[in-house]
């Protein structure tokens, strides 16, 4: 069983005329499983849920943007083995 928590936060600056500014937050929780191969290559299959906030906050028309669904992951794994 694998669990991936993950949480991102930054200042967005926009180099226009304007120069917008702006935060975004975006927030991941994610779980599943590894399906192995052989002893060192395995792929893992992920299912979870994603938060995103967008806001730009000095622009003539301010931008709140909020976005949230269910993802899904696919990715393969390689393990050193140790001698």
């Amino acid at each position: 069983m694998l669990t991936d928590v993950s949480y991102q936060f930054g200042v967005n600056k926009l180099l226009g005329a304007l120069h917008e500014k702006g935060k975004f937050n975006t927030l991941s929780i994610m779980g599943g499983t590894e399906i192995f191969f052989n002893t060192t290559a395995g792929m893992e299959i992920l299912l979870g849920y994603n938060q995103k906030t967008v806001s730009i906050e000095n622009s003539p028309g301010a931008l709140n943007n909020n976005k949230k669904g269910f993802q899904v992951s696919i990715g393969f794994q390689f393990h050193l083995e140790k001698d």
